[in-house]
């Protein structure tokens, strides 16, 4: 299974519409989501925080789920934790042993943070953790997120082909 396969059934499966925040539409289309562009592309993904909020305003909501597309080993169980918290704070973020301590990359974040985040974006600083810090939120401690898996195993990137190993791993 793909990675991004493997993503959108978290996503799916936390009961959540997956939409893809992407640049190459074409490279995409087959997946059979609603696609949108960055609004400002190569700037990070501080700026897919701000398309995919900017969408979901539009479309009505109160908030998103906004995962990063590279995690393959999420659980939908922590994603539905994530919706669970979502009146405690305008976001909501589960803790992690990764260098922010936490996981902004895997979190829900309300359309009210819109504005911080354009703001963020026209600093020049595109810290994701930055952000969070900015922000009221809600921390779901990693007692709860390790419910779900290791936490080290829920948010492990897969981009390159030397972390492949460590994904088989994982796997077995």
């Amino acid at each position: 299974m793909r990675v991004i396969d493997r993503v959108i059934s978290a996503v799916t499966g936390a009961g959540c519409e997956a939409v893809l925040v992407a640049n190459d539409l074409v490279l995409f289309s087959e997946l059979g989501l609603r696609i949108r562009p960055d609004l400002h592309p190569g700037r990070g993904p501080l700026c897919g925080v701000e398309t995919a909020l900017t969408w979901a305003d539009e479309e009505g909501f109160d908030a998103a789920v906004i995962v990063g597309c590279d995690m393959p080993f999420l659980e939908s169980g922590l994603l539905g934790d994530l919706i669970a918290h979502m009146a405690r704070g305008r976001v909501v973020v589960p803790e992690s042993r990764g260098p922010l301590g936490i996981e902004p990359l895997c979190a829900l974040y309300g359309v009210s943070c819109l504005p911080a985040v354009e703001a963020q974006l026209a600093t020049g600083n595109p810290s994701m953790g930055r952000l969070v810090d900015t922000l009221p939120s809600t921390v779901i401690p990693l007692e709860e997120v390790a419910r779900h898996g290791p936490p080290e195993q829920l948010f492990f990137n897969l981009n390159r082909i030397d972390q492949l190993a460590t994904a088989e791993e994982f796997l077995s």
